[in-house]
């Protein structure tokens, strides 16, 4: 699974902004299990969208902050994957269901202020 640690070290840390209260231990795994329900949402609709098998489709997701433009690293990866180009509207599928993930992601680190 590629769990964006970087979230747990800078709520841990207090990384994330210097007026941003640390994180509880409870807190930390409040987050990590909403960033997890994300992930596998957004790997569920990838696999509605290409068709692929969900190993594939994990194997096309770029780990967390490794790469600036993840949409266009999926869309590269699923097609090699598969063999075939993906339509426009299966691209733009995928564009909205990493920012739906994306979204998730940030009200879960805001939510786990207030568990």
């Amino acid at each position: 699974m590629k769990f964006p640690a970087v979230l747990i070290v800078l709520a841990l840390s207090g990384a994330a902004g210097a007026a941003e209260p640390v994180l509880t231990p409870s807190q930390v795994a409040y987050l990590r299990a909403e960033t997890q329900k994300a992930q596998e949402k957004f790997v569920g609709k990838l696999v509605r969208i290409t068709g692929l098998p969900q190993a594939k489709v994990r194997e096309a997701i770029p780990a967390e902050g490794r790469i600036t433009d993840p949409v266009a690293r999926i869309v590269a990866a699923v097609e090699q994957k598969s063999g075939k180009p993906l339509s426009d509207e299966q691209k733009q599928a995928i564009a909205a269901a990493e920012h739906e993930r994306q979204a998730a992601i940030q009200a879960a680190q805001r939510d786990a202020h207030k568990q």
